[in-house]
């Protein structure tokens, strides 16, 4: 049988082990970095990719040349495909208000539409 202070060592002795392990590490530590919920959502929407091509005003005449081109070498199969896939993005950017996208969509089915 082990007396008071006996127990009270052996605890007091396992903490101080412990303590001497772990250092500083131990005490007052934190489990992740803190920041601030208004930085937490700042991350978020940084790290978000969005699908959205860029602003036809930005993308160059030469793309869409490029894009003429290899629609010629389709299939017609894979011109529809395309087509239709085009024309959907087409659609929801246009309920979603996002002009310069779908300006974009409706230039690249005109593009596949003129290769027929």
């Amino acid at each position: 049988m082990c007396s008071d202070s006996l127990r009270t060592f052996c605890r007091n002795g396992l903490l101080g082990f412990a303590l001497a392990l772990a250092g500083d590490r131990l005490l007052g530590a934190e489990l992740f970095p803190y920041s601030l919920p208004s930085q937490q959502l700042r991350a978020q929407t940084a790290a978000t990719p969005t699908s959205a091509p860029a602003p036809v005003s930005q993308i160059s005449d030469a793309y869409y040349e490029q894009f003429a081109a290899k629609a010629k070498t389709l299939k017609p199969a894979e011109r529809a495909s395309l087509m239709s896939t085009f024309e959907q993005q087409r659609q929801e950017a246009l309920k979603a208000g996002r002009v310069d996208e779908e300006l974009h969509y409706r230039r690249l089915t005109y593009i596949l539409d003129a290769t027929k």
